[in-house]
C-alpha cells in the first residue's frame, strides 16, 4: 500500500510540474495541451482543482483533474458514484483499463501516460517555461509590488462595498449586514442556502422572538428557530413558520466545524446580545470609535473577542468580506465619509490571515521563482482578486501582475488618501 502511494504521489508530482504541457493524447485521440494543470485539493475529492485543458480547435475545459496508476481505479475507489467527481474534466492514469464515467453515466476525457518513467517526466516539466509575472516581478521588485497589490486590494474592497451599497437600496441596514453575515456562514459550498434562509427568517423576525421573551435569554429559543427554518430541525413549536427543503444544504466537502448547524448554533449564541443593542450598532461601534481618535483603527480586536464562538479564521474573514466593506457602504450612503475612509484604513491594515489554497498556490507559483513575498490580509486578499480575474482562466496578457507595462502602471498609480499613505 504504501509503495502504490508513493508511485501515485511521484505521478501527481509530475502532473504538477505540467511535465505533459504538450504532446498529451486523449484515448480517444484527442490532442491535449495542459495550459494549466491546476491547484492541488486539500481537501476530499479531485486531486486538482481548477485546471485548464486546451482542445485541438482551441476551445479550453476548465475543471478537476484526477490521478491514477490503473484506469480502473476510478471504479475501484467509488468515484463514479461520488457527485464531488462531477467536476473532472480529465482523468489522467499510467495504465490502461475501464473507461471512467461519471455519476450520470456521462463519459469523462481520459489521457493514459504510460512509458517514460515519472522522474524522467517530471523533469521535463522543468522546461516547460516560464509564466510572464515570474518574468516581470523580478523587475518589479518588492516595493512597487506591494503598491500595486494594495491598489488591487483596494479594488477588491470597493467591489465588495458596491454590492452591500445595491442591497441597502432596497433593504435595511439590519437586513442587508445580517444577509451578508449569514451568507458568508456558507462558506463556498451553503452561501446559497444561507442567503435564501436570511430572506426567509429576517432580522426583523429574530428581533421579535427576542422581543417577545427577553427574560428568556432567547438563545435557546433562537438556535431552535433558525434549525427549523432551515430545514434541518423541525420543531412543533415553530409549525407555521417557512422553512427551507432539507436537500437545499450541501454536506460533502465541509469540516464538522463548518456544518450548517454548528455555525447556526453558534451565530444562535451570538445573536441576543447584539440584537439588544442593535446589530449594526454593536458591530460598527469598534470602527465608529476610531474616527473619534487620530490613532489609526483597528476594529478586529474587539470582532475577535464579540464574535470569538464563530472561530477566530471566520471572524476575521466576516470582517473583511462583510463588516468593513458594509461599513463602508453605509458612511457613503449617510455622508459619513470619516467612516468610510477608516473601513478603507482597517481593510489595508487588517493583520494577515496566514494561507489557505489559493494564497499557497500563488506564494508558490508566482511569488517564490520571483523573490518576493506579501504580508497582510489585504495583500492576500489581492492575490485572490488575481486568482479569480486572470490566473484562473490564463488570461496573462491582462493580468497586471504579468502585463509587460505592469512595473510602470505600479509606478505611475494615484496614491491613496492621505490619512493611508501610513497603513
Amino acid at each position: 500500500m504504501r509503495e502504490r502511494h508513493e508511485r501515485e504521489a511521484d505521478l501527481a508530482l509530475a502532473w504538477q510540474a505540467n511535465s505533459w504541457a504538450r504532446g498529451l493524447r486523449s484515448t480517444a485521440g484527442l490532442a491535449l495541451e495542459v495550459v494549466y494543470p491546476g491547484r492541488p485539493a486539500s481537501d476530499a475529492g479531485p486531486d486538482f482543482r481548477g485546471a485548464v485543458i486546451a482542445l485541438p480547435r482551441g476551445e479550453l475545459l476548465r475543471g478537476d483533474v484526477e490521478l491514477h496508476l490503473d484506469e480502473s481505479d476510478w471504479w475501484r475507489h467509488g468515484h463514479h458514484r461520488d457527485g464531488a467527481y462531477d467536476g473532472v474534466v480529465l482523468h489522467l492514469a499510467r495504465r490502461p483499463g475501464r473507461a471512467a464515467r461519471k455519476a450520470n453515466g456521462e463519459p469523462i476525457l481520459t489521457a493514459i501516460v504510460g512509458g517514460a518513467p515519472l522522474a524522467v517526466a517530471a523533469g521535463a516539466g522543468a522546461l516547460a517555461g516560464r509564466a510572464p509575472c515570474q518574468r516581470v516581478l523580478p523587475r518589479l521588485g518588492q516595493s512597487a509590488l506591494d503598491s500595486l497589490l494594495r491598489e488591487l486590494a483596494a479594488q477588491r474592497f470597493r467591489s465588495k462595498q458596491a454590492v452591500f451599497e445595491g442591497q441597502l437600496a432596497v433593504d435595511t441596514p439590519g437586513q442587508t449586514l445580517y444577509a451578508g453575515l449569514l451568507e458568508a456562514l456558507g462558506y463556498n459550498l451553503n452561501r446559497g442556502p444561507f442567503r435564501q434562509l436570511a430572506e426567509l427568517l429576517p432580522l426583523a423576525a429574530l428581533e421579535g422572538v427576542v422581543a417577545a421573551r427577553p427574560s428568556e435569554g432567547g438563545a435557546a429559543r433562537l438556535r431552535r428557530l433558525l434549525l427549523h427554518s432551515a430545514g434541518l430541525e423541525p420543531d412543533a413549536r415553530f409549525d407555521g413558520w417557512p422553512a427551507l427543503p432539507p436537500g437545499a444544504w450541501r454536506w460533502q466537502g465541509v469540516r464538522p466545524g463548518n456544518l450548517p448547524p454548528a455555525r447556526l448554533a453558534a451565530l444562535a449564541g451570538l445573536l441576543p446580545s447584539l440584537l439588544q443593542e442593535g446589530l449594526v450598532e454593536a458591530l460598527l461601534a469598534p470602527l465608529e470609535a476610531a474616527t473619534k481618535e487620530d490613532a489609526a483603527p483597528r476594529p478586529w480586536h474587539a470582532w475577535r473577542a464579540v464574535l470569538r464562538p464563530l472561530g477566530l479564521a471566520r471572524v476575521d474573514s466576516l470582517a473583511l468580506n462583510v463588516l468593513l466593506p458594509f461599513a463602508a457602504a453605509l458612511a457613503e450612503a449617510s455622508c459619513r465619509y470619516l467612516l468610510a475612509e477608516a473601513a478603507l484604513e482597517a481593510y489595508l491594515a487588517y493583520p494577515g490571515r496566514g494561507s489557505d489554497q489559493i494564497t499557497r498556490a500563488m506564494q508558490r507559483d508566482v511569488l517564490a521563482p520571483a523573490g518576493v513575498a506579501v504580508a497582510g490580509a489585504a495583500r492576500e486578499q489581492a492575490l485572490h482578486q488575481v486568482w479569480a480575474q486572470w490566473c484562473h482562466d490564463k488570461t496573462c496578457a491582462l493580468c497586471p501582475l504579468g502585463g509587460a507595462v505592469s512595473a510602470r502602471r505600479a509606478l505611475a498609480q494615484p496614491s491613496l488618501p492621505s490619512r493611508l499613505a501610513r497603513v
